[in-house]
This record gives C-alpha cells, sequence and structure tokens, in this order.
C-alpha cells in the first residue's frame, strides 16, 4: 500500500495587518497611536535606552505617533512587525522584527523593555514567543538578534541559550542589522537550531512561570 506525501505547508508571502501573540506573562499586539503615552516614556527614559543612545531623546506624543504610524506602514508593506508589549495590562516595551524578506525567509528581532522589568525573565519569553511565531508561523528560516557590544547582560543570556555568534557581512540581510547601536554583535538562529533551542527556552521559562 504506497503512502501519500505529506503536502508542504505553505508559507505566507505577506503579513496581517494586525498580529497579536501571547505567551504565559505577555501579550504583545501590533502597535497603536493609543501605545504612544507609554511608549514616549520608556524610549525617553536614559536606563532604559542606555545601549541605544542613537535612539534616545525627550519624545513628544506626536513624534511617537508619527514613529508608530511609519512602522505599521512597513508591517502592511510586509517589511517589519512593530509590537507594543503588556504585561497585566500595562505597556513595559516594544519587540518584534524589522528587515523581513518573505522571499529569503530573513529577518532581526529586537526588543527594548523598561529598566524597572529586566531580569524577570521577559526577554526570554519574548524570544520564545516571538521565534516560535517566526520560524513556525512565518517560515522564516533565519533570525538575527543584534545587541550592543557593551550590553554585556544581553549578550551572556543569547550566548548562555547556545545561540552563535555571525558575521554581520556573511548574512545577506536587505538592511544593516544593528544600525541605531554602537559597536553592534550579531547572533544568528535558524530553523536546524530552533527545536534545540525552543526546548531550552521552554525549561528557562518554567522557572519564571511554572508549567503551562
Amino acid at each position: 500500500m504506497s503512502v501519500a506525501t505529506p503536502t508542504p505547508k505553505a508559507w505566507p508571502t505577506s503579513l496581517p495587518n494586525v498580529i497579536t501573540v501571547t505567551s504565559p506573562r505577555l501579550v504583545l499586539r501590533t502597535s497603536t497611536l493609543d501605545d504612544s503615552p507609554a511608549l514616549c516614556k520608556i524610549l525617553s527614559d536614559p536606563q532604559t535606552m542606555v545601549h541605544l543612545k542613537s535612539m534616545l531623546k525627550d519624545y513628544t506624543i506626536a513624534e511617537m505617533d508619527a514613529r508608530t504610524v511609519e512602522r505599521v506602514e512597513r508591517q502592511h508593506r510586509s517589511l517589519q512587525i512593530p509590537l507594543t508589549v503588556f504585561h497585566n495590562d500595562e505597556v513595559i516595551g516594544t519587540s518584534g522584527f524589522r528587515d523581513i524578506d518573505l522571499v529569503k525567509r530573513t529577518a532581526e528581532w529586537g526588543a527594548i523593555l523598561r529598566a524597572d522589568t529586566q531580569g524577570r525573565g521577559f526577554g526570554q519569553e519574548l524570544l520564545w514567543v516571538l521565534l516560535k511565531y517566526a520560524f513556525e508561523e512565518l517560515g522564516i528560516e533565519s533570525v538575527i538578534i543584534v545587541t550592543a557590544g557593551a550590553n554585556t547582560g544581553m549578550r551572556r543570556v543569547v550566548e548562555k541559550l547556545g545561540i552563535q555568534e555571525a558575521k554581520l557581512d556573511t548574512l545577506g540581510m536587505p538592511g544593516q542589522p544593528g544600525d541605531t547601536l554602537e559597536e553592534p554583535v550579531c547572533y544568528q538562529v535558524t530553523t536546524s537550531q530552533w527545536p534545540a533551542l525552543k526546548k531550552t527556552l521552554e525549561g528557562k521559562l518554567e522557572r519564571w512561570v511554572g508549567t503551562w
């Protein structure tokens, strides 16, 4: 008796206009103008933006509105996913992907979390839920993670997960990864590495949220 060959999954060729993803403690959804007051405070805070000094300024609501409109328009063109991060219905940061290429199946991940929420495992939780979305829902094959060379905390988190450093000039990204950072350091996660990393991240999350 012949065995039917499974039909390959058809990956999306465009992004939805609105994206919402959830994890045990967080809700992430496409940014809206309602988020601007909270995001102004976060992106204007020197402690939060210590490794993103080129982006630090005293944002006005109008400036944040314009930033959000531009980023959401890029989502409508399937180039970016700008997400606001909520914990207990409170905005604690932003995350998502930029320089998305749904032909080459590549993207760059990033996150900004309010300084007073750091050290609680939210960064690992963001990585888990967004890499899961990228690899398992969008069919992304390579995700780039870029951080400042001086951001030893983030680098330690990434390296302890077994994520390997990559050379910026070998990645073939449509943009320039890390162009808002001083002395950027780049890491890469591929589809072949994702199953092991997913298991590792879920083990880390159990320490923060228990079994879910």
